[in-house]
């Protein structure tokens, strides 16, 4: 009968459309984390701040859940009250006559390196430039 047709339909329905709503109620978990909120009076996706999008779920979070964070933040106050004890002038200027340098070195020793390894890799696709010449040159 015209009722139990009507029935099957109005179920799948709502079947279908309770599947659907799950749905859209589980990505708007990532769609709040990941990007921002959505307004209520306009619709539009309003982004959260920086700190708030991506320092304090991740980096604060991880630091909450690390197993060796007493470690850590000893550590960090030690070098603080070093610091302290020093004089932050003095630790800072240290830190530019001596970090700055060696980081610049290590910075110059990877471009070399990679430099270095872009150079063989070019030298290699001309030797096998070459051999292909010498051999289709040898054939005909």
């Amino acid at each position: 009968s015209l009722q139990t047709y009507y029935r099957k339909v109005v179920d799948f329905l709502i079947d279908e459309f309770m599947i659907v709503v799950s749905v859209v109620c589980f990505l708007d978990v990532f769609v709040t984390f990941f990007t921002g909120e959505i307004d209520q009076n306009t619709g539009e996706l309003v982004p959260k701040p920086f700190f708030v999008r991506w320092i304090l779920p991740g980096l604060l979070l991880q630091l909450l859940v690390n197993p060796y964070i007493g470690v850590v933040s000893k550590a960090v106050f030690s070098a603080a009250q070093h610091t302290y004890q020093l004089g932050p002038v003095r630790v800072l200027r240290w830190c530019i006559a001596v970090v700055v340098p060696c980081l610049y070195f290590v910075a110059t020793l990877i471009m070399k390196g990679v430099q270095k390894a872009e150079l063989d890799r070019s030298l290699i696709e001309y030797q096998l430039k070459q051999q292909r010449r010498r051999s289709s040159t040898f054939f005909t």
